[in-house]
């Protein structure tokens, strides 16, 4: 699931307690928020947030955020 999503440069949020988690690795219960960390034109690889709830809108764009920073840090 997590190389799928990151090698189509696609975010993946859970909105309410209906949708499937992403379950990143075996032994992991699941990420309730994933972005991927692009630098230039390549994907480096992903920022998540693990958790079984739904992410919270601040928690979504801490995620987003941090994804974004590691990407421009990679550039330099």
């Amino acid at each position: 699931q997590l190389e799928q999503l990151t090698s189509s440069r696609k975010s993946f949020l859970k909105e309410s307690a209906g949708t499937p988690p992403l379950i990143p690795a075996e032994g992991v219960s699941g990420a309730c928020a994933c972005f991927p960390v692009l630098s230039g034109s390549d994907v480096n690889g992903s920022v998540m947030l693990l958790g079984d709830n739904p992410a919270t809108e601040l928690q979504a764009k801490l995620t987003q955020a941090t994804a974004s920073f590691l990407g421009r840090q990679l550039e330099d």
